[in-house]
C-alpha cells in the first residue's frame, strides 16, 4: 500500500523544490501513507456506523476533520 517515492518526489517538485533527496521523498511518502491509513480507518467507522459497506466522500471529509482536530490538540 502507499504512494511511491517517485510520486512523493513529484509532489515536492510541484510545490517548487528544484532538487529533492531520496530520503526526503521517502519520508514524505511514509507520512502520506500513515496519515491516509488513519483517515481511512476512521472513515470506515463512519460508514459502519451508518450501516454501509461503502465509504462515501462525506465519510472521508469527516475523518479528515477528525484528524485535523486531533493533530491540533497534540
Amino acid at each position: 500500500m502507499g504512494i511511491s517515492r517517485n510520486t512523493a518526489k513529484r509532489i515536492i517538485e510541484n510545490c517548487g523544490a528544484s532538487r529533492v533527496s531520496k530520503d526526503a521523498a521517502g519520508e514524505l511518502a511514509k507520512i502520506i501513507d500513515d496519515v491516509a491509513e488513519r483517515i481511512i480507518k476512521n472513515a470506515k467507522e463512519y460508514a459502519k456506523h451508518a450501516k454501509r459497506k461503502t465509504i462515501i466522500k462525506e465519510d472521508i471529509r469527516r475523518a479528515i476533520k477528525d484528524y485535523i482536530r486531533s493533530e491540533n490538540y497534540r
